[in-house]
Parts: structure tokens; sequence; C-alpha cells
């Protein structure tokens, strides 16, 4: 099979490459976000890695459910044994209550467990014999058709060539998952682990990590090369000969190489791809010519984007003591390079893309036509695509304040477009499904939402589509139960007194008094709300219509009241944080009879 490119664009879920200098993963294929709570970033096997302290630390991809066909990609390290099941994947918290997906490390042996199943069903699962725990980094995949099946669940460490361990699934993967999310660093809740995570790929099919390879077979022999030499396998490559000894990349086999190869050779390649219907290619070709390898090595080599005018690389090489010129076209722009002068010697040269003649990330044909003075001409034609990334988008919630971070990792402009509940709110679009104009990244996108634009009690759904100016587009989702915003004024049991439109939901009722007495103190919880931090909370008594004679005190402990005076609270708080104030009803001997209403006003600053 092809690298992990190959993989990715026929059956890739999610990618995490763990690049980012911190906070929050990004899906390279753009449809999921890895919500951090504490994994810090180290050195990983290819860039960057994420650090789990085996307590609270966890990364939460929600929105990925793995059902049907799965194969899952990690490289992990964790330097030694723990004393329980050491889980550093998972959607669920524990089998007997819930069904899903738990990966961990056997505290016995240190082999890597992977299961599927939970409550009312057998686990699907396959555990290796390797020993991870050595503080070293391991490649493992874990495969799955998703059937019911004898040895089709099977589980590699480092060798991605042999399954290091193989088990039969009595269940296929169609059961309901109890929850559409993957959790990092242990399961959600507890049974986490110390160990250190790298790239993260999910497919929804059975893949191979092992590259398509190839051998000659010259003078009845195969043939392999290595250390500026070829090498004799004998008569006959089997599988293994090809793990062992393929050769993955033609280029690393000289010019010289090929000429040194007398007569006609055949070239097998072998790959295990399921959408080839034959593990084994054989083509033939004559004795080695300058002008074949010609007309096989014009190169063109990708660009990445960027605003000015783009340069494209390449080689051209002649046929040697011959004299040669070329020159360089563009599909549909005419040339970019015109005939060059004649000469003999190798040329590396460039030809320049006008930025204005590429409009979008679609593949462009380059043709290189090499004409030699003995007539002959050769014309090779290549394509360039430009190397667009789609934006990036991280959605998320804090209370009900929601916050968008947007950027772009070309530096394209980006648009973009916020819905709530499948209706779209920003902007607010004379059309459904306009975005906002063209901005430089990066953007932050934040808003509170009020109780009479949500759901309270329910779920939610907040989406922000983001698209850059060649129009690739992002999703960023985050769920939510909708709950009051503001500074909210509680009873001990945290039952609200209004909402967060002054509506009222229940009194503080003192009850019947009689003149003369006091009533009892209640404590009343002042919450923080807002999704931000406040400070300098100041809060006093207001529109009062009790009789003559009685009144409401208010006290920040509840044994020293006072009758006129603003509470003031100068603490900073955080969201979600509180403080508890008290009131009591005091009413004098002679107080006129009747009822009344006294409403309690606060206001803060932010931090």
């Amino acid at each position: 099979m092809a690298n992990t490119v190959d993989n990715m664009q026929r059956c890739g879920v999610a990618w995490f490459k763990m690049d980012e200098s911190g906070g929050n993963l990004v899906d390279s294929k753009g449809n999921f976000v890895g919500t951090n709570n504490g994994s810090t970033v180290i050195q990983g096997v290819s860039g960057n890695a994420r650090r789990f302290n085996g307590t609270t630390n966890r990364v939460q991809i929600n929105g990925l459910t793995l059902t049907g066909a799965v194969s899952i990609r990690v490289k992990i390290r964790k330097a030694r044994l723990d004393t329980t099941w050491a889980y550093f994947m998972g959607t669920l918290t524990a089998y007997a209550t819930q069904r899903g997906m738990t990966a961990c490390v056997d505290w016995r042996t240190g082999g890597v467990y992977f299961g599927f199943g939970g409550v009312g069903l057998p686990i699907v699962y396959v555990q290796s014999t390797q020993n991870i725990a050595d503080n070293q980094w391991h490649d493992i995949l874990f495969t799955w058709d998703g059937k019911i099946g004898t040895d089709n669940v099977k589980l590699y460490v480092d060798d991605m060539s042999t399954p290091n361990a193989v088990a039969s699934a009595a269940i296929s993967n169609d059961f309901i998952h109890t929850y559409s999310y993957v959790t990092l660093g242990g399961l959600t809740g507890n049974g986490g682990t110390v160990c250190d995570i790298d790239e993260l790929e999910i497919y929804n099919d059975v893949i191979s990590a092992f590259p398509d390879v190839f051998l000659i077979k010259h003078e009845g022999l195969f043939k392999t090369y290595s250390n500026g030499a070829w090498i004799s396998l004998g008569t006959n490559a089997t599988a293994s000969d090809f793990h062992k000894h393929g050769i993955v990349n033609s280029l690393v086999i000289p010019q010289s190489g090929w000429q040194s190869i007398n007569g006609p050779y055949e070239i097998h390649s072998w790959t295990d791809s399921p959408d080839k219907v034959n593990v084994m290619v054989t083509e033939t070709y004559d004795t080695f010519k300058p002008i074949d390898f010609l007309d096989g090595d014009v190169d063109v080599i990708t660009w990445s984007d960027v605003p000015s005018d783009r340069p494209l690389n390449l080689r051209v090489e002649g046929e040697k003591y011959m004299n040669y010129r070329y020159k360089v076209e563009m599909e549909g722009h005419g040339e970019l390079k015109p005939w060059s002068s004649w000469g003999k010697a190798a040329v590396s040269d460039h030809a320049v893309i006008k930025s204005q003649y590429v409009t979008s990330d679609n593949p462009y044909t380059i043709r290189v036509t090499v004409e030699q003075d003995n007539g002959t001409t050769v014309i090779n034609s290549g394509t360039v695509t430009l190397i667009n990334t789609a934006p990036s988008v991280i959605v998320s919630m804090l209370g009900m304040r929601a916050q968008a971070t947007i950027d772009d990792s070309d530096g394209d402009t980006v648009s973009l477009k916020v819905l709530l509940n499948g209706k779209q709110i920003h902007p607010a679009a004379q059309v459904d499904g306009e975005f906002t104009g063209l901005a430089h990244p990066p953007i932050t996108w934040t808003r509170s939402f009020r109780s009479n634009e949500i759901n309270i009690g329910t779920n939610n759904t907040l989406t922000v589509v983001v698209k850059d100016k060649l129009g690739r587009e992002s999703h960023g989702t985050v769920n939510f139960v909708g709950e009051y915003s503001g500074l909210m004024f509680a009873d001990e049991l945290g039952g609200y007194y209004s909402t967060d439109l002054e509506e009222v939901l229940q009194y503080l009722d003192a009850g019947i008094m009689i003149a003369g007495q006091i009533s009892d103190t209640y404590p009343i919880r002042l919450i923080n709300k807002t999704g931000t931090n406040i400070k300098d909370i100041r809060l006093w008594r207001e529109q009062s219509s009790f009789p003559v004679g009685a009144k409401v005190e208010l006290s920040k402990s509840n044994k020293l009241f006072q009758t006129d005076k603003e509470l003031i609270f100068p603490e900073t708080l955080g969201h979600g944080e509180e403080v508890t104030f008290f009131a009591r009803v005091v009413t004098v001997l002679g107080s006129a009879p009747g009822a009344g209403i006294e409403e309690i006003v606060v206001v803060a600053d932010p931090d």
C-alpha cells in the first residue's frame, strides 16, 4: 500500500499530526478539533507531540464515532508499567455500562490492547505480545474490517508487514456507540496514564502502512540496489523478499546504476493495495539509452501558495555529447520560457508562473519540449497543483460565551459564517448562506448568548464555517446544553431567582411576619455565568414597595447587617465562581400592615 497521504486520500477520517505549538489539536483533513485539557507539547517522532500526566490531562475529539470498518494508527511512548490497566485512548468510561472502544497497555506484560464492545455485547479485542513500556517510541496500527470473522482483527507493532497479534470478531462493529467522541490520555473521568502520543491517524477501512516496492529481474535473477551495487536475490522472489529488499523510490538508483545493466530487464512491483487486482506488476525494458533517461526524467516540483510570482523548479538533461535546446510552456498561457540556446551540458533551470495565471487549486499542465541537433524531439508534461491548505477553525464554549479562533497556514484571507441550531446568526444575511467579507487571519470571533436565543436545558449546536479566498472550506462545531448567562442570583440548592432577561423564576419569601419581628437569615448565591472574569462586584436594594416600618437588610456575613449601603466584593470571579451574601427582613413595632417586594441590583466590571 502507499504512504499515509495516499491512505488518507482513499479512506482517511482524521489525521492529527500534533505539530501545533500548544492549545487544541487540529485535524489535517479539516473535519475535527481535539480540545486540549492540560496536555503539554514535547518533541515527537517528527515535529511535536503531546505529553499526558496520567491524571487530569486529556484531549477530546468530539463528533467522531468509530463504527464499521476501522483502522487506527498512533505512535506512543511509555516509560514504565502502571499498577493497573493504562488507558491512553477511548470512547467510553466503562464497558459495564456503555459501548465503544478502549486502547490501553497491560500493566502485567506491557502489551498493547484494543477492544470494541460493551454492555450486553462480547468484547472484540486483540493484544500484542511485545512490551512497549520501555521509554521508546512505538508505531501501533490496529485494523478491523468491522465484520464477524476469523483472524480479521489485527494489531501491528513497529513492523507494518506482519501483525504482532490477530484475533477473531464474534460481533460486527455496527452497534450504537454510547458516545461520539475519542479521548486521548485516558478515558473520560478515569483511567489515565503517563504517556507521550504523536501522529494519530483514523480510517474507515482496513489499511496497510507498508509501501509499494519493486525489484528488477535481469538475466533470470531478481536484484535490488544497495550501497552503489546490484545485489542478486535468486531466481524467485517471495513477498518476504519484497518486504526486506524492495526498492521504495527509483531515485535512489543513479544513472550509472541503470547504465550498468546490459540487455533487457523487467521491473517487478509489489503492492497490497485493495484497489489493485494483481499484487505483482511486471514491465520489460530494453537496454538503457540516454534518450530514455531524458524522456522519463523531467521533474516538475509543486510550490507553496505565496502571494508573489511562483518559481517552478525543473531539471533537463540531454544525451551526452549531443547539442540540445529546450522550452517550457503552460497549458492555456503559452510559453513560460522560450527556446534556450544550444548546449551540451546538463542544465538546472527554473521558469516563473505569474500569479495571475493561478486562480484556484486545480492542477495545471506544464510541458517541457527538448530538441536535439539530430532532429530527435522529446516532449514531457507534468502537472503542478497549488498546495492550498484548508483554513483552521477552533470553536469553544465557556458558559454561554462562544469563541471561534480562525487561522490559515497559507496566509490566505478568509471569510466566515456562523449557524446556531441550523439558523445563520452571523452575518445577518440578506441571502441565506452569505459569508462575511474577506479578512486577514488570525481572527477571533466571540458572542454571548441570552436565554431567548438558545434552547435552555437541552442541546444546542453552534457551527462556524470558514472559507479561504480560493473557496476551500473548514467547519468547526460545538454542542452545548443551554443555560442562563450573566450574573445570576440563586438559592442554596442552585435554583435561580430570575432569568438573564430579568424574568422572575421564584421569590425569596419571608412569609407572614408580626410587627417587631426579624425574619430568618437567607443566604443568596451570586454566580458568575458571564463566560469571562469579572471584578469589583457591587449590589444594593432598589424599588422597594414594603410597608412603612419594614425593610430588607443585606450583609456579607450572617451577623453584621447594613441598612442602606451597597455591598462591595473587590475580588475577581472566574466563570462559574461565586460569592455568597445574606438577606433578612426587619420590622419595627407599629409597622404598617401589608405586603411588599424589594429588588436587589448587581453590577460588576470586566477583569
